[in-house]
């Protein structure tokens, strides 16, 4: 047999390899297949899938230096793996070739492959440049059949004869750590049916058995036991899992075994989108952990199941074309300003920058593009944890990580040998609501508080989860929900694919429609009756399938994943499981359904996924609602600085105040304390800030603590407050130099004698609150002060830039300008927006989503009238009587209707105009 010997492109830095243009080239040149000698067996997994489809045959091996370790049984993958692993030595089924490659040395026996063509050995140094690595002289392209003929030696023609081609990817099967029958799994699922009294309920007791048969004749019983254990010792440890993710919220078992928290035969949720009989790849069952303590849940589970029962999983990354620059350029000397500006420039400036820059740069980027694709390194997967009940290292190939095992197989690759990985995601969120709430978890709780429903569709969505974002703040305003299926429908709504398509604001119309009494309940067929007949929830298209064309659950599922792969053999087969004569339907409605499916497939989103983030979303509201200080005092420090003006002025905006504190000070629930090192870099100085200072002067207080904080650290401390007992921030930024360097104010007439200069005494400086403002609003983002501001007013203005602010308004805000060192501010004394350009003194500012316009900052006497537009109809008890000033115009249907002297409350309008004189 011709045999290449093949470093593959997962050998990130080695070689340029891939297993379909390597294919196309062993096929020309007439080779049976290929070894893989990467420095690990990562790769063989998914080569040997690629393969063996495509008729050629793939031996294992491994590269050490010096020395090869090949395949030469039928159990020669396992063998490689243990002895990979460090447990057992070469074995009889391997074949030991040492020496250096025969690209170096004439003598050696191997000819090693790290591309196709010679032309590609500079690209592969580039690589390797880009990774760090030595440039290779030799000569390391696939060769010809020619070629290859006459490397042939008595040696190699050995080594050749002991290979035996893996025939099937043979590596032990599985064992979860956890075992269970599906009688036990029954017992525990009915114990909790027992507790929530649903243990006579027939639609409960009927769907727990579906959902077990399957699970049991799929073998995945021990697979949930484990799961459920995961979550048992996440309670006995007091960590915090999540309500539910994925598909895995639609099942009851799940949902009966405590490991998610979304009762789906109450949300009409399919089990059969999550499991089902025709579907042959693992079911997922997500668990969400707090993230600091994902690192030591993991740990726990090693004590409980064994150290070398637990791996995580290596994951690799790859260059884009910014990347690869980036690395390149470094190790090519150019300065990472002109790398940048070629990265400013973007996909389209590639080329047109090529023509204009030095030949460095210009090899550089050709180098990138080249790269783009390329494996760059490897790290951890975020969440993917692998448990087993034997030692995987007689499984799997695995490396040690900071006294964890790691697994070189990635998920496609353990997918390709049956093994399932368990996905742990640390989630932030989770951490932070257990801080707020100091409770056990809440999601057994009602999600019924009206306050939490106000939050959201007041759009005060800063720090909630799923919500903060200026399309889904917009979008949660306009649905206003009031119960956990709102908050389900808003997470879907706001994806790119209804937001491209314009079914979110189709479906915002219809239900302001239905709001206004203008849609009947009864128009829409009862899968799409929540959502006025447009599908929005990958489930609404299973029960279509179901009550339409008479599929049973796991039929409909197979049609909806087959459209929605958009696999033409899969969706042949789908559409022979429907059954005529079960059809509800004419057979012209019948195409017209599975057409539309077709077309609402791209952007249908997973109702079972949407519910458990959902809950989330909910609690996060409740306790912005509920405890408003501690949310935002706990929140602000986290938030990036570009957020946190707006989390100001969503705090003012619910009656909140901000307070500079000593760390552990209590205050009243409308007061955010505000603690300096927690939004200021003080290095050593940090503790120092943690209380408020108690020294008799500036003088005295910077004495003390000279040596723990240098002039930066200390004018931060003056510029945002913390010092104000000492009097003007002004005076003590003009006194901080002397100070620092010891020289104390009242003894400056002694000082006279030895050459200081005595100043002449003028009247202390005072500080305005509003340069205090401006201070802290330059230094952190957002101003703790308050001030007066001497702003218009009129009722043309329905927002203030402090509302605009915090809920990403649409509305017309009255300010007064602030000019300080050459910047301009505008403001409503609350909170502060620095614009450019020419602005007036004060007047009134046209905001849209929460952006001030440049072009629409206008004079008080300018306003003549103020046009509000929405795309549909309102509620009745928003709209309220304002002068003829104000305009409300309605688009019902084809209609539009204009109301003088009106406006809405509360819910932003679609397009706002001011005229002017």
């Amino acid at each position: 047999m011709r045999f290449a010997f093949v470093i593959s492109g997962e050998d990130t830095f080695e070689s340029l390899i891939t297993p379909e243009k390597l294919i196309v080239q062993l096929k020309k040149e007439s080779y049976d297949g290929c070894v893989l000698i990467d420095s690990s067996l990562s790769s063989f997994p998914e080569w040997f899938e690629v393969f063996v489809s495509r008729g050629l045959k793939v031996v294992p091996g491994l590269r050490e230096e010096s020395r090869y370790i090949l395949a030469s049984g039928p159990d020669g993958l396992r063998d490689l793996i243990r002895y990979s692993n460090g447990i057992d030595d070469i074995s009889s089924e391997m074949v030991l070739v040492q020496g250096p490659p025969k690209n170096i040395d004439e003598s050696g026996v191997i000819w090693e492959t790290r591309y196709c063509s010679s032309g590609e050995k500079t690209l592969l140094n580039a690589y390797r440049e880009a990774g760090g690595l030595e440039p290779l002289d030799a000569d390391y392209r696939l060769l010809s059949n020619d070629e290859y003929d006459r490397m042939l030696t008595p040696e190699i023609s050995e080594v050749l004869s002991g290979l035996v081609p893996a025939e099937h990817l043979s590596i032990p099967a599985q064992v979860f750590p956890v075992r269970s029958s599906v009688e036990e799994l029954r017992d525990r699922a009915m114990n909790r049916l027992r507790s929530e009294n649903l243990h006579e309920d027939a639609n409960y007791i009927q769907r727990l058995e579906t959902e077990l048969s399957v699970v049991a004749r799929a073998g995945y019983c021990d697979y949930f036991a484990t799961t459920e254990a995961i979550i048992r010792i996440a309670e006995e440890k007091g960590f915090w899992t999540g309500p539910g993710r994925g598909s895995a919220v639609g099942s009851l078992l799940v949902w009966a075994l405590g490991i998610t928290h979304i009762d789906p035969v109450k949300h009409g949720l399919y089990f059969e989108r999550f499991l089902n009989s025709y579907r042959k790849d693992f079911p997922d069952i997500d668990i969400d952990i707090e993230d600091t303590s994902r690192k030591e849940m993991i740990c726990e589970l090693s004590e409980r199941f064994g150290a070398n029962k637990v791996a995580l999983l290596e994951t690799k990354t790859t260059f884009s074309f910014k990347s690869a620059l980036r690395s390149i350029g470094r190790r090519m000397g150019i300065t990472e300003r002109q790398i940048s500006e070629i990265i400013r420039g973007g996909v389209s400036a590639k080329t047109a920058l090529v023509n204009h820059i030095s030949s460095d740069l210009q090899r550089a980027v050709n180098w990138a593009k080249a790269l783009e694709g390329f494996r760059s390194g490897v790290s951890i997967h975020a969440a993917g944890v692998i448990l087993a009940g034997q030692d995987l290292r007689e499984a799997i190939p695995v490396k040690e990580h900071e006294g964890m095992l790691v697994s070189y197989w990635g998920i496609n690759a353990l997918q390709k040998v049956r093994w399932q990985k368990l996905d742990i995601l640390g989630l932030k969120n989770l951490r932070l609501l257990k801080e707020l709430l100091n409770s056990v978890p809440p999601w057994r709780e009602p999600a019924s508080d009206v306050q939490a429903y106000k939050v959201l569709s007041s759009g005060f969505t800063t720090a909630i989860f799923q919500m903060e974002r200026q399309e889904a703040t917009r979008i949660v305003r306009k649905v206003r929900p009031r119960d956990i299926q709102d908050i389900a429908l808003t997470i879907a709504l706001n994806r790119p694919g209804p937001l491209r398509s314009g079914i979110t604001n189709e479906l915002i119309s219809m239900r302001a429609k239905r709001a206004a009494g203008l849609l009947s309940h009864d128009s829409f067929s009862a899968a799409t009756e929540d959502t006025f007949g447009l599908v929005v929830f990958q489930e609404q298209l299973i029960r279509l399938f179901v009550e339409d064309l008479g599929l049973d659950a796991n039929a409909a599922e197979f049609l909806r994943r087959a459209i929605s792969k958009k696999d033409r053999k899969m969706f042949n087969d789908a559409l022979k499981l429907i059954d005529e004569e079960k059809i509800t339907c004419s057979s012209e409605e019948a195409r017209a359904i599975v057409e539309n499916a077709r077309s609402f497939a791209e952007y249908t989103f997973n109702k079972s996924h949407s519910y458990g983030y959902a809950l989330l979303t909910y609690w996060m509201a409740y306790c912005k609602a509920k405890k408003p200080g501690v949310f935002y005092s706990q929140m602000m420090p986290l938030l990036p600085r570009e957020s946190r003006t707006r989390a100001a002025a969503e705090a003012r905006a619910m009656n909140m105040s901000f307070r500079l504190c000593s760390r552990g000070e209590s205050t009243n629930e409308n007061v955010i304390k505000i603690l300096p090192a927690d939004f200021l870099a003080l290095g050593k100085a940090e503790d120092i800030a943690s209380s408020m200072p108690q020294e008799e002067s500036f003088h005295a207080f910077v004495m003390k603590h000279k040596g723990r904080f240098n002039a930066k650290e200390l004018e931060s401390l003056i510029r945002i407050g913390f010092l104000d007992k000492y009097g003007a921030r002004k005076q003590m930024l003009k006194l901080m130099k002397s100070a620092l360097a010891g020289v104390d104010p009242s003894l400056r007439s002694v000082l006279k004698l030895f050459g200081y200069k005595e100043q002449v005494k003028t009247e202390p400086e005072i500080d305005h609150e509003w340069e205090k403002a401006l201070m802290e609003n330059m230094l952190v983002g957002f101003n703790v002060t308050e001030f007066d501001a001497a702003v218009p007013e009129r009722d043309v203005c329905d927002t203030t830039i402090t509302r605009a602010l915090a809920c990403l308004d649409t509305g017309v805000a009255p300010f007064c300008l602030l000019v300080k060192d050459g910047k301009q501010y505008i403001t409503d004394g609350k909170t502060l927006t620095e614009m450019s350009g020419k602005i007036p003194e004060s007047g009134f500012v046209v905001f849209h989503s929460g952006t001030p316009s440049q072009r629409e900052l206008v004079e008080e006497d300018e306003v003549i009238e103020v046009v509000r537009t929405y795309n549909h109809p309102v509620p009745d008890d928003l709209i309220e009587k304002c002068s003829s000033s104000n305009t409300l115009r309605l688009k019902i249907g084809n209609r539009h209707l204009s109301v003088r002297g009106a406006r809405v409350l509360e819910l932003p309008p679609d397009r706002i105009e001011v005229i002017k004189r």
